[in-house]
This record gives C-alpha cells, structure tokens and sequence, in this order.
C-alpha cells in the first residue's frame, strides 16, 4: 500500500460528514441500486462493477450488526427474514432514511474515494445480509429491480470454512419466523452435522427465499456467466436496471475485489473457477451437494457452472 492510498483510507473516517452535506437532497428512488447475495459470492467484486456508473458511490453493508447499532436497534438479526406482505414498521424506518443517505457512518461509507463525494447521483447499496428482505423490499419502496448475485455453492463454503468469522457457526437455524412461511426449509436440519453441511444449509435458505418467490421482480446474476461472458451478463443486467453500460466497465471486470482475501486476478478464470475442486475433499463436495440437493436446487452439481437454463427458468426450485 503505497502512501497516497494510506492517506486516502485515514480521510475516509470523515466520508460520512462530508455526505451530510453533499448527498443528493431528493428522495428519487430511482437512482438507487441494490446488490445482494450470500457471503463469499462476489457481491463486492459486483458492486464495484456496478459504481462505474458516473457519479455513484458504493455503500457498504448497512446490516452488519457489529458495525452499524442503527439496524440491531431497529431489530435486525444477522440473518433477518421479513415476508412481503408484513407491515414492519421498525425495518420501513431504517430503509426509508438509509435509501436517503440518512444514518450513515465510517463502516458503510469506506468504500467510496474521496474524489467521489462531491457531485452523486446514484447510490449502490451492497449487501450479504438481505437476500430474505428483497421481496419485502421491492413491496414497500418503489426501487429498480435489486440484483441478486449466485455462485456455486461449492466455492461459497469453500470460501467460507477458511475464515475465523464462519468457525462460530453451529446450526442452520437462521430465523425462526421463516420457518413459518416454509417450515419445509427445517426437515432435514437434523442430519446436518459437519461444519460444510450446516454451512450450505444456510446458503440454501437464504436464495430458496428470493428464487421460490417472483423471480420477476429482481435481477439474477450467475457470478460464474459473469466471469465467463462478461459482455452478455452485464447487458442483460443494465438493460434490467434500465442504466446505460458505463464506457469503462469491462476494462475493470478482471480487477479483483478489494475484499478478496487472495491476490486473485480475474483473467485467471478457470483457475478461480476450479480453486474449490481442489481446496474441498471428495466427502465434502458430496455433502455440500447432498444438502444443495435436499433444497430442490440441483441447478449446481459437481459441474464448474450451473444449469443456465434452469437457473435462469421460472422455478429453478424443485418442491
């Protein structure tokens, strides 16, 4: 990290004063982008993509509950479920002032440069904490279609079991008013016992939710098509979000995310794509897949890529 980088990320502490004073003073939803998806599924690496449109800044996970109190004070857990037609007066509040640019701090703020601050008109809110709120979202704000993000549930947990923060995981257990809405998602939980079969469980129900549901009314983005065809996915997606393409977007598609842990270059892509066929062992992908296939969501296999056509159908889910 050269000296000039240091110096901008020591200015960043003050990102959330000076967008007190410089946010866009209109409540235009339609300048507002939200990108969602599991842990360890390229949500950065996507919304980085995203904030090459002209004057947009990238807002970094507002409901993560460690560094942002306002949403534990409003009453979300770390994985919290809200079906789309509940009245939820608590969550309305937090969202309404957040799509304002209300209640912003250090944390959701350390994305964006210095040099962004001063002219915006686009806020792109990245989230892994909110593919159960999507529909409950797009019911109660009138937003462009969110875009949900999936990868391979195999380089997820791949992913996931080596970082610290996935080791306090002890059950699929996510929230306890879903299992009212699909009490299904519950059945099997009692043979889940290794660390990667409760680690899927979890990503299973948090993308059974948005996929069983109006597929409509949000933007699917396979993270692996989007490595592979970069041109054809990020089309699809803009035209979606109805934004025309930034001139500079595929210039930055092989720049890695500044969360990824590794060094990974993205023009290195079969290599990303394969790294969990080698980090994970024959038992492992088994049971990840096993429990993949529990949810009825066999669009991924021991395959690097998904069934396009049936993850990209009606109803990807068997029930």
């Amino acid at each position: 990290m050269n000296d000039f980088t240091k110096i901008q990320r020591h200015l960043r502490v003050i990102n959330p004063y000076i967008l007190s004073f410089t946010k866009p003073k209109f409540n235009d939803y339609s300048k507002v982008v939200i990108i969602s998806g599991s842990p360890r599924s390229g949500t950065t690496w996507l919304g980085e993509l995203i904030s090459n449109i002209p004057k947009s800044i990238m807002l970094f996970e507002p409901l993560n509950l460690n560094h942002n109190p306002k949403a534990l004070q409003q009453g979300f857990k770390w994985r919290t479920y809200i079906n789309s037609t509940t009245i939820d007066k608590n969550a309305n509040e937090f969202f309404t002032n957040l799509l304002k640019g209300k209640n912003l701090n250090t944390w959701i703020t350390r994305e964006i440069p210095f040099f962004k601050l001063f002219d915006i008109q686009y806020f792109i809110f990245k989230f892994v904490r909110a593919n159960m709120l999507l529909g409950w979202l797009t019911n109660n704000f009138p937003l462009k279609k969110p875009v949900l993000i999936l990868r391979h549930p195999c380089a997820v947990i791949s992913s996931q079991v080596r970082l610290i923060e996935y080791s306090k995981v002890k059950n699929p257990y996510i929230a306890e008013n879903l299992y009212k809405d699909y009490p299904n998602l519950k059945k099997n939980f009692p043979n889940y016992n290794n660390y990667e079969e409760i680690l899927t469980a979890r990503w299973c129900q948090e993308n059974y939710v948005p996929l069983i549901c109006n597929k409509s009314s949000f933007v699917l983005v396979s993270y692996e098509n989007l490595l592979l065809n970069p041109e054809i996915e990020i089309k699809k997606m803009f035209d979606e979000l109805n934004i025309e393409i930034p001139t500079n977007i595929y210039k930055n598609i092989s720049l890695p995310s500044k969360q990824t842990r590794r060094k990974i270059n993205h023009k290195n892509k079969h290599i990303i794509l394969s790294d969990w066929k080698t980090r994970l062992n024959t038992t492992q992908k088994t049971n990840i897949l096993n429990v993949v296939k529990d949810f009825g969501m066999e669009f991924y296999t021991e395959e690097l890529e998904p069934d396009y056509e049936r993850l990209y159908g009606d109803s990807p889910i068997n029930v």
